[in-house]
């Protein structure tokens, strides 16, 4: 959110958008941001059109708001390049979820040497 917090003051053209699970965490944006809430008409108009979604949490259900049997009736409706902000070795060591073939992010931006060794 601090990064999204810098990056709505910019004025370079880019429409960005933070997306809300409950409307209550809009008391932490700032008072001129695109807000979305996840799942919502808005949000699938969005993701259908966005060029890049820039997300702290990496699975599925965290950015494609349908079921997985519905994936393929939007793919070619989708061709936003996903880049996932890594935050902390906390759960890193998990290759069952965070290998680099488990992984759907095109890139990654890591916080420390070890996130990168391990996604590299």
């Amino acid at each position: 959110m601090k990064q999204f917090c810098h990056d709505i003051t910019m004025s370079d053209g880019v429409d960005r958008h933070y997306v809300l699970t409950d409307k209550k965490q809009n008391k932490f944006i700032p008072p001129k941001a695109n807000t979305v809430i996840f799942g919502s008409k808005k949000y699938v108009e969005l993701l259908l059109h966005a060029s890049k979604v820039i997300t702290a949490f990496i699975e599925n259900n965290n950015v494609f708001p349908f079921p997985e049997k519905e994936y393929s009736r939007y793919a070619n409706q989708m061709q936003f390049e996903t880049i996932y902000l890594q935050h902390g070795v906390l759960h890193i060591d998990m290759p069952w979820k965070y290998s680099p073939e488990k992984i759907i992010a095109d890139k990654i931006v890591v916080a420390c040497d070890v996130d990168y060794r391990i996604f590299r």
